[in-house]
């Protein structure tokens, strides 16, 4: 599962090059989220100098502005090593997860000046 924080530049590991078929190749994700919105695409080209991962930079702001946080199912296509569209072609190697989470932590307020004293009124 991968997860993004909105706000953040962050970089994904994934191993999608192990079933690619083109030498080379550049990685479009195709983000759909689970509560039936518009799909985030992006084209990315492996990072990584490890021949056992793959990883991408990616800017989660540009990506997902207008979108909810929460859970998304994602798939990875191979695109040719210069291509760099976002047209759903290509094989797929690649699905899973992802959690968006916000730019900052939902935190409750908490109340610490409350009296834990009761009265108690007799005959009631």
């Amino acid at each position: 599962m991968i997860t993004l924080r909105k706000g953040t530049t962050q970089t994904i590991y994934f191993t999608a090059r192990e079933k690619a078929t083109i030498a080379n190749p550049r990685f479009l994700f195709i983000f759909t989220p689970r509560n039936g919105g518009a799909a985030v695409k992006i084209n990315v080209a492996n990072t990584s100098s490890s021949t056992r991962y793959d990883s991408a930079s990616i800017v989660v702001n540009n990506l997902f502005t207008g979108n909810v946080t929460g859970l998304y199912s994602y798939i990875i296509r191979q695109k040719a090593a210069g291509d760099t569209s976002t047209t759903e072609t290509g094989a797929i190697l690649e699905s899973g997860y992802l959690n968006l989470l916000p730019a900052t932590d939902f935190e409750p307020t908490q109340y610490n000046s409350q009296s834990n004293e009761f009265v108690i009124y007799a005959g009631q």
